[in-house]
């Protein structure tokens, strides 16, 4: 991996937040929180088909309708979920994904399956 691959991860300017929630003390709401309050430079994109803005910044309902392609994805969906928003970011360009979910290995055989996933 090239060190411009590595920057997508550790320097995106356009960062694609899935599975956000109006909920401002779930982890998608907290990570939108910070970006917007730390002074993060870039664009933010949430990502959630069911709102239309959380904490007043505009919501898509996909990845793959987002009006650029970020350079980062961080997923903040439910485990069941993750597979096939890995594949949706992939297949919308993203290069960068950071997955901060639970529901994996921690909760037993479906959860170590959905880690494991192809």
């Amino acid at each position: 991996m090239s060190i411009h691959n590595l920057d997508r991860i550790f320097k995106p300017q356009r960062i694609a937040l899935v599975g956000v929630t109006e909920n401002p003390k779930s982890v998608g709401g907290l990570v939108l929180r910070n970006l917007v309050g730390s002074g993060f430079r870039g664009v933010v994109y949430p990502v959630n088909p069911l709102a239309e803005a959380v904490l007043g910044v505009q919501c898509y309902d996909q990845v793959k309708n987002l009006p650029r392609t970020p350079d980062l994805a961080v997923i903040c969906a439910s485990a069941p979920s993750v597979p096939d928003l890995v594949r949706e970011c992939g297949e919308s360009g993203i290069l960068g994904i950071i997955i901060l979910s639970a529901g994996f290995r921690e909760t037993g055989a479906v959860g170590r399956s959905v880690e494991a996933f192809n």
